[in-house]
């Protein structure tokens, strides 16, 4: 029954994923420099859902009185062991998707959904100990896997608050870009370069050093490293 409640809950944070992905790409006057990190804040709110989905699994295992006997141990099985099999295939389907595509949103949702995995597993250790006399293999499976749960939710949280708080891109990207603006002949010196992450994108800004004396020239070489 909590699992069945859990899976609803996902629904309705998968329409909220979707939801911050359409208003991350919208154009507003208002928002020069885009809606892009709406994305990120998508992943914060999963990342809490995440740390809510580890309280609920404990509290209802590790704290609850009431005990309730599987009548029908065959068909409890059969459906929680498929419940885990797709999980799992769109948990590793959603991140690969949100790799090739650069969404914090869709990877945080992936991060979420194999959280839902990880629930399923523990609704199965724990009929399968009940039922064969040993409850505390549910207890034992459970502090271990909201362990995990915790885990995944303090990364992406921190991964989000890193980028609503404008930290600076990784040190080897910025090193790359810089290797491919001093591939360029005329570019003498890169002076500085910086870079921060919002939503699916990356804004790099670069103070370089240009070795000619011709404006148009200049103009459409920083153009073309811009491209």
């Amino acid at each position: 029954v909590a699992d069945g409640i859990h899976s609803i809950a996902d629904l309705a944070a998968a329409l909220s994923v979707y939801a911050g992905i359409v208003i991350a790409n919208m154009k507003v006057n208002g928002f020069p420099y885009g809606l892009y990190k709406v994305e990120n804040i998508i992943s914060l709110v999963s990342a809490f859902a995440i740390f809510f989905a580890g309280y609920e699994i404990a509290r209802d295992v590790l704290f609850s009185q009431e005990e309730m006997k599987i009548t029908n141990l065959p068909v409890a099985v059969v459906a929680i062991a498929l419940t885990i099999i797709i999980t799992y295939l769109f948990s590793r389907f959603e991140r690969r998707k949100g790799e090739e595509l650069n969404s914090p949103s869709l990877i945080a949702d992936s991060e979420h959904i194999k959280t839902d995995m990880l629930s399923s597993v523990i609704v199965l250790t724990g009929i399968l100990g009940n039922y064969f006399g040993y409850p505390i293999i549910e207890k034992i499976a459970v502090l271990i896997v909201v362990l995990f749960i915790f885990h995944s939710g303090f990364e992406i949280m921190l991964d989000s608050l890193k980028v609503i708080l404008d930290a600076s891109v990784d040190r080897e990207t910025l090193d790359k870009i810089k290797e491919i603006m001093l591939s360029y002949p005329l570019i003498s010196r890169v002076k500085t370069i910086t870079g921060r992450s919002s939503g699916s994108y990356k804004f790099i800004e670069a103070e370089v050093c240009v070795s000619t004396d011709s404006l148009e020239k200049a103009h459409n070489l920083i153009h073309e490293i811009e491209e």
